[in-house]
């Protein structure tokens, strides 16, 4: 099952900044690029 993705600019400031620390938080667990992406549900470039 893959996580819909959203158009991460329509959401708030405050939505943006969440979804930045989690993406941070599992970096730094060690995950890759397309693995967060595909958690935050945003297209790995971002």
């Amino acid at each position: 099952m893959e996580i819909e993705k959203i158009d991460a600019r329509k959401l708030s400031t405050d939505a943006q900044k969440e979804k930045r620390i989690l993406a941070m938080r599992l970096r730094d667990k060690g995950m890759k690029n397309s693995e967060v992406a595909q958690i935050v549900g945003v297209n790995p470039g971002t």
